[in-house]
């Protein structure tokens, strides 16, 4: 692994050492995603997390006090991954509808692998982020609250804010965006592992019928014919 910087930072509530600044850290990461994924939040714990990274138990305690905020790390991280990857798309045209529909493509495709992330799998997290973030959701203070949805707040501002420049006269457009966020992560689990429970497909990594059901659902909502 390399020492490369990262593009976005995560608030320092968060942990209690900065995991992306050491290859221990990074590893750390990477093999608590795979652990939860393969688990379960339930069973994960510390002494099999330095198990399979190999390390001590006592060393992740000096990163994260307890598995929540591990957990509440990984869900604030991809978060801000998704805000890295609306600020990396490529060649954005100046037609707002056009814009939105990019961001939409990249919603319904935001479990893909990122090889910029080389220590992290970013399908497996969105899985994580789906099963696993109600059991920090409902347990958070205001200060909680607000480190854990930095990211967030600020991917519905900027996905709003198309769905704005769009339709000026559409009053909720950050609640539009959160259901967009929730359906998408729902359709591509169930398209990915509960296929009875929607008629939407992924074929060899083609999220274009979540794309396509995602900006149906927005036409609707703005009563807008196209993007």
């Amino acid at each position: 692994m390399s020492h490369k910087k990262y593009p976005f930072t995560l608030n320092e509530q968060l942990y209690l050492r900065d995991p992306e600044r050491t290859l221990l850290g990074k590893k750390m990461v990477e093999s608590a995603i795979t652990l939860m994924d393969q688990q379960g939040f339930e069973h994960l714990t510390f002494r099999k997390l330095a198990a399979e990274i190999p390390s001590t138990e006592a060393s992740i305690y000096r990163y994260f006090e307890d598995k929540y905020q591990l957990l509440r790390y990984l869900v604030a991280w991809y978060w801000e991954w998704l805000n890295y990857r609306l600020d990396q798309l490529e060649h954005i045209p100046a037609d707002p509808g056009k814009r939105l529909r990019q961001a939409l493509e990249m919603l319904a495709n935001s479990a893909i692998y990122d090889p910029f992330f080389a220590h992290v799998d970013e399908a497996a997290l969105c899985r994580i982020v789906v099963r696993e973030s109600p059991k920090i959701y409902l347990t958070l203070d205001s200060q909680d609250n607000q480190a854990l949805f930095m990211g967030y707040e600020k991917l519905l501002a900027k996905i709003g804010a198309m769905i704005h420049e769009l339709e000026p006269n559409y009053a909720r457009p950050k609640a539009l965006v959160s259901s967009l966020i929730e359906t998408a992560h729902r359709q591509i689990l169930f398209a990915q592992y509960m296929p009875r429970l929607t008629e939407l497909k992924i074929k060899d990594g083609d999220y274009s019928e979540i794309a396509v059901f995602l900006e149906q659902m927005t036409l609707a909502m703005l009563k807008s014919p196209t993007l």
